[in-house]
């Protein structure tokens, strides 16, 4: 069997596959690797249609002699994603009359698919006001522009993180004296914020260019472990926190949490030397 992805074929062995859901299913955990989704899929000339996938991805492997697949960059999904999810805020907050027309665009709409597999919390929250009427308008149209200047420049939107990043990790230092104190709002208010700004880094991260294709030296390399070890810390103290276990939430917070972000603060502080630099020298 022959297998086109985007119009090169793929030079692969097919290992347990026995169906043509199989083989797809196959193909989209290695097209994530790449960012990217499937779009279309073709079967011997016939482009399968959303009212035929069910009988497609049931055919036998044995009955089908070429697919063509085509695909789309999950970041251009999620820009179409987040654009989609504007405009039907913005109809929404200013139609009288189309409004039932507006919550049926979105509730069937790919963007919103999109954002509620890859983001279900902000997802939530749009659908909050689009679908219901419920949510902060302003607020929602802000974060859509937040997140669509994190995709165009992933490297300034962290360097732009970087104060933040160093008032959280002094409010860390207060944790675990505060939950022994039982000052349970200060402890949740630091923990909501700790959490919402490295969900943010992570959330730039995952779609920064890799060293090779730009180099970001100071703030990421090749080989680097930083930030995957970085992420399965955070999961332990977040579930420390959970549990209110104050012990170990202040021996991962002085010697695991802490330590990692005051490092991510100097590395992004050389990444605001080293662009300021460069932008001194070119004027």
């Amino acid at each position: 069997m022959e297998i086109y992805i985007d119009g090169h074929a793929l030079d692969a062995t097919l290992e347990n596959e026995k169906t043509v859901g199989d083989l797809l299913a196959s193909l989209e955990e290695w097209l994530s690797g790449a960012k990217r989704r499937l779009a279309a899929v073709t079967i011997d000339g016939r482009k399968i249609g959303a009212d035929s996938l069910d009988a497609a991805f049931s055919l036998g492997l044995a009955g089908c002699t070429r697919l063509d697949v085509e695909t789309s960059s999950i970041i251009e999904l999620y820009v179409e994603a987040l654009l989609a999810a504007r405009f039907h805020i913005e109809q929404k907050a200013h139609s009288d009359t189309a409004g039932d027309i507006i919550t049926r665009s979105w509730d069937t709409s790919g963007g919103r698919s999109f954002l509620g597999e890859a983001y279900p919390v902000f997802a939530a929250r749009l659908d909050g006001f689009i679908l219901r009427g419920t949510g902060d308008k302003k607020k929602l149209v802000l974060e859509i522009e937040e997140r669509l200047s994190e995709l165009a420049n992933p490297e300034d939107a962290l360097v732009s993180m970087k104060e933040t990043i160093h008032d959280i990790t002094a409010r860390l230092e207060s944790l675990p004296l505060d939950i022994q104190m039982g000052k349970d709002r200060e402890a949740s208010e630091t923990v909501f914020l700790f959490s919402e700004t490295t969900d943010r880094i992570f959330r730039i991260l995952s779609f920064a260019p890799k060293p090779a294709a730009k180099p970001h030296a100071a703030l990421h390399s090749e080989n680097d472990t930083f930030f995957e070890e970085f992420s399965g810390v955070l999961k332990e103290f977040l579930s420390a926190y959970e549990t209110r276990d104050s012990v170990l939430i202040g021996d991962l917070a002085e010697y695991e949490v802490s330590p990692r972000l005051s490092e991510l603060y100097n590395r992004l502080s050389a990444v605001d030397t080293r662009q300021n630099a460069a932008g001194e020298k070119a004027s």
